[in-house]
């Protein structure tokens, strides 16, 4: 089982993410602020972070501050609304994938 980190501003996000990430056999550990996440980076060590981009944080911003402290540390984002250039952008930022919605578990292995 790997742990994956998840930082999602809003709860139903978090939840139906850690649904499915758990579905598939992962242990998700759940931030509401980078700062939050990047403590989890420092003590849970997860293989991978995943990254909602909306709700008021911008998954681009976050994954250069993610990378920025651990440039190893693959970061996965997931668009909210499906959009091909914002998904560019957002590879261009660090991101390692991008999963447009409605996310499902084949999206996540």
């Amino acid at each position: 089982m790997a742990e994956i980190g998840l930082l999602a501003a809003e709860t139903a996000d978090r939840e139906e993410l850690s649904v499915l990430l758990g579905e598939l056999g992962h242990l998700a550990h759940g931030a509401t602020r980078l700062d939050e996440a990047l403590e989890t980076v420092r003590e849970r060590k997860p293989r991978a972070f995943l990254v909602v981009d909306g709700g008021g944080q911008d998954a681009e911003v976050l994954s250069r501050e993610l990378l920025r402290a651990y440039p190893l540390l693959p970061v996965v984002a997931a668009l909210k609304t499906r959009d091909a250039a914002r998904a560019v952008a957002l590879m261009r930022a660090g991101a390692a994938e991008v999963v447009a919605p409605p996310w499902t578990r084949e999206d996540l292995k």
